[in-house]
């Protein structure tokens, strides 16, 4: 069987939303891939690789989309909602420096009062 990693915008309402959490690690521990390696200044304390899959779909140009600052980042990818227009991704190697050096740029980081002023809130 064959599964199309896109599924989930082939499902999703013309006004609707897609939120992803951890999408903003504070730190490259926090960021590892492998949760069961807690020996770490992180501890137990795991986003995972979250913020890859998040930026890649930044780099589509049909998807509007943002990271409100809060927790370890809310991701928000939507079809319509004018949420912030695709970039081109210059961290093409998915490398936890480049991200934490232009954490703004490539998240589109916003608050939670930008995001709702976006949405007419």
């Amino acid at each position: 069987m064959i599964l199309n990693k896109h599924n989930s915008f082939k499902h999703l309402s013309e006004n609707g939303f897609i939120v992803l959490h951890d999408c903003n690690p504070p730190s490259e521990w926090h960021a590892r891939e492998d949760y069961s390696y807690y020996f770490t200044p992180a501890e137990y304390y795991w986003s995972g690789t979250v913020w890859k899959a998040f930026l890649k779909w930044r780099g589509r140009s049909e998807i509007q989309s943002c990271c409100v600052d809060s927790d370890w980042g809310v991701g928000i990818l939507s079809k319509n909602h004018q949420l912030g227009a695709a970039i081109n991704n210059f961290n093409e190697f998915f490398e936890f420096e480049v991200l934490a050096k232009n954490r703004k740029e490539l998240l589109n980081l916003v608050s939670f009062s930008q995001l709702k002023s976006s949405l007419g809130y």
